[in-house]
């Protein structure tokens, strides 16, 4: 009998002591490597390890703060196999969240640098690379309901959490256990010079890796375990030189330069030591997500079933588990939102921003209106280095969105162009300038240089709050398009036209929005332009060019949309752009020694012209997108003095985007239909193969009598253009081999090799 009792009281030690052990999860740093941690959790899970405490660096803090709030193995998952993830972290706005109407012309830009002036005329650049729009915001997103149901105590989340951070000035690590889930994490993942960093309790701090990217310490030290599971998915420690794998690891310098040594000597006698095997996978290439996860995953089902002898911990039943989820999650309240406040702002821009948010309509909001809101707002670049919090207020009951103003890029620069075995090779040099005194104003300024096109435009937004956002933009352009320099350089080849063209634009334009994808703009400008060109093929050093003058106005409205995902060569997104302009003016020709005629003459112009222009690209896999085009004109645009000047100056149909450095005289017509079709095949990641092909069918084609124009027979005609490209889609710019067809008598089959953009400011006409 006493025997029976002593076993009974040693079993209800036992089982007290093993009840007890507590285990706590660390989770190290490693870019794009640390999305290993999630299949980490989902193996322990599934063998119902308990996880107790929590304790992670950068991107383990990440993936750590997510369990901790109560996110399933599987959610977290779903999280970062969506396209939404791709786009947080790559810095790209959400599909259906970039405003279109703050959205800037297209030009040749390749690189930036901002730079912040204070009263004094100080000078800093701007160190942040990547951009954060998208990141903070879906942090606050999916963690605010956390880190109100936790009263911003890290203790009370579904499993106690520990975030490191670095602080730099004084060298110390961080451990960061209250406020606001989101802002610990990503302060705990901003490396240097690729985020900026956040203030947190007025101090800035950046990646947690700096000093402890494997803080097994920190949870010796907050939580006094009695086992540690360490997950390290940054082992970059080398005892010698590796002298076999320096030039390969010297492209990984700066993210092997700022984590801390990782040394798995530290779990000998207290714990598990868990590695999954990422050999070839980068700390930043966050596409891979599946296969680092599955690695994680494979890894330590692995490792646990290798495991001898009687289990460190007790087993943790799914349905414990569960329950103590869905107590947290209980606890959870979703978001309403009934107040916004503004730090760091000046009051003009607090009442600009204000109105985006509307409460003066509604008395609360909810969290889509506030994701609107904000998206708006950052869609213009002034805003673009403000910070979301989601804080909750006792006293109005409900949630409450605090924006904070950083200081912002007020100067701009920009450099780009191309280069091309083509001879329209050229420089971009681009000038910014942001102001918000009174309205918000932004100047700018540029350049272009080369020996086929030469341009230089300015333009001011001025940006006035009000229930409907407007913008008035003063600008002024001059091009310069010099055809007879349109010569490949490769191949030495002369396909040339005789053709000088000037145009000069001072006009005044008033934009509008139109829900957010779509802008419209009034436009009233003065128009002067020149055009010298031979009526022979060939010209001989005695010859001289007939020259028309155009000088007139030019009345009319367009209503624009665009959401794709590159300048030149986009795989996705579509385009809408409708258009019809009024032009009335007064022609001037001086005959050349080509012209039949002698005469100097003079005539008053006026016509209308109607333009719709639509591309939209359809992706059927991650492999290949279809695209399609459709451009129709229609105008009554009478004929000038002769053929050239009458075809120089009539609608024209662009497929392909060297289309603007040739005169193609079969794709002009004052009334016609074109359209195409585009296939993309993605070869890499960065890389694309593109086959295209479209046609162009003028009502009636403008054709030549004896240097007079005329019409030729109705919808008689149809021509055709079509390309083969290889583009590399670079961090400065496309990289691109072509090889086009134009049906036409002075181009039809062409070559060329570029780097950069073909992009042009707008001639007056269009």
């Amino acid at each position: 009998m006493k025997t029976t009792k002593l076993l009974f009281v040693l079993s209800i030690l036992v089982s007290f002591h093993a009840h007890s052990q507590k285990v706590a999860l660390v989770l190290s740093g490693g870019g794009a490597k640390g999305l290993a941690h999630i299949g980490v959790i989902k193996a322990l899970e599934e063998q119902n390890v308990p996880i107790d405490y929590v304790v992670g660096t950068s991107m383990g803090a990440i993936i750590g703060a997510f369990y901790a709030a109560g996110y399933t193995p599987e959610q977290m998952e779903d999280i970062v196999l969506s396209e939404n993830f791709q786009n947080w972290v790559n810095g790209k706005m959400e599909p259906g969240y970039n405003y279109f109407f703050h959205k800037s012309e297209k030009d040749a830009s390749m690189l930036q640098v901002g730079l912040a002036l204070d009263s004094t005329f100080n000078t800093s650049l701007s160190t942040k690379i990547a951009s954060d729009i998208s990141l903070n915001f879906a942090l606050s997103e999916l963690l605010s309901k956390a880190s109100h149901a936790c009263q911003y105590n890290f203790d009370s989340l579904m499993v106690p959490l520990r975030v490191i951070a670095s602080e730099i000035f004084t060298q110390q690590t961080v451990v960061l256990k209250n406020g606001n889930i989101e802002n610990t994490i990503r302060a705990s993942m901003t490396v240097p010079f690729i985020y900026r960093p956040l203030k947190i309790d007025d101090r800035y701090l950046f990646d947690g890796g700096i000093y402890d990217n494997f803080p097994i310490d920190i949870a010796l030290a907050e939580f006094d375990p009695d086992y540690i599971i360490g997950s390290n998915v940054s082992k970059k420690k080398f005892i010698e030189y590796p002298n076999d794998e320096d030039e390969k690891l010297i492209n990984q310098s700066l993210l092997l330069m700022i984590l801390d040594k990782s040394d798995p000597r530290m779990l000998d006698d207290i714990g598990l030591y868990l590695e999954p095997d990422l050999e070839g996978y980068s700390g930043i290439d966050f596409s891979k997500a599946r296969a680092m996860i599955d690695s994680g995953y494979t890894y330590t089902i692995k490792r646990l079933s290798n495991l001898e002898g009687p289990k460190p911990w007790v087993e943790r039943k799914p349905e414990e588990l569960e329950q103590k989820r869905q107590n947290f999650l209980n606890s959870c309240r979703e978001p309403v939102f009934k107040g916004v406040r503004f730090r760091g702002f000046s009051k003009s821009q607090e009442t600009y921003l204000r109105q985006f948010f509307k409460f003066d309509k509604h008395s609360e909001l909810s969290f889509e209106q506030i994701k609107k809101a904000y998206y708006q707002i950052v869609s213009q670049e002034f805003f673009e280095n403000v910070y979301p919090t989601v804080v909750y207020d006792d006293q109005l009951d409900a949630y409450v969105f605090e924006l904070e103003g950083q200081q912002n890029k007020k100067l701009e620069l920009t450099l780009g162009g191309n280069i091309s075995t083509r001879s329209f090779s050229e420089i971009y040099l681009g000038l910014g300038y942001k102001s918000f005194t009174g309205p918000l104003m932004e100047h700018h300024l540029n350049f272009y240089s080369g020996r086929f096109y030469q341009s230089i435009g300015y333009s001011v937004r001025g940006y006035f709050p009000g229930s409907n956002f407007i913008y008035i933009r003063p600008e002024a352009i001059m091009n310069k398009w010099d055809y007879i320099n349109s010569k490949d350089v490769l191949f030495d080849e002369d396909k040339s036209t005789i053709l000088k063209q000037i145009d000069r634009k001072f006009g005044l334009n008033t934009g509008f929005a139109m829900g957010l994808n779509f802008k419209g703009e009034i436009e009233g400008s003065y128009i002067n332009n020149k055009y010298s060109y031979s009526n022979l093929k060939n010209l001989n050093t005695k010859d001289t060019l007939d020259d028309t003058y155009f000088d007139g106005w030019k009345f009319g409205i367009r209503i624009t949309s665009e959401t794709f995902n590159r300048k030149m060569y986009p795989s996705r997104g579509q385009k809408f752009c409708l258009k019809g302009y009024y032009f009335t003016g007064r022609e001037k020709y001086i005959p050349g020694t080509t012209s039949l005629s002698s005469l100097e003459e003079k005539a008053n112009r006026s016509w209308m012209i109607v333009q719709l222009d639509m591309e939209k690209y359809l992706s059927f896999g991650r492999k290949y997108s279809f695209g399609w085009e459709l451009n129709t004109v229609i105008s009554n645009q009478p004929f000038f003095m002769n053929y050239y000047s009458t075809a120089i100056l009539a609608p024209t149909y662009y497929p392909l985007y060297d289309s603007r450095t040739l005169f193609l005289q079969n794709f002009r017509a004052h009334i016609f239909f074109a359209g195409g079709i585009k296939n993309v095949f993605r070869i890499s990641r960065n890389m694309d193969a593109r086959l295209e092909g479209y046609a162009f069918v003028p009502y009636q084609q403008i054709e030549n009598n004896d240097q007079l124009p005329e019409y030729g027979d109705v919808m008689k005609e149809v021509h055709f253009a079509g390309t083969g490209a290889l583009v590399y889609h670079s961090p400065v710019g496309p990289i691109s081999a072509n090889l086009n067809f134009y049906d036409d008598p002075k181009q039809t089959w062409g070559i060329y090799f570029s780097l950069g953009y073909l992009i042009f400011n707008k001639s007056a006409m269009d």
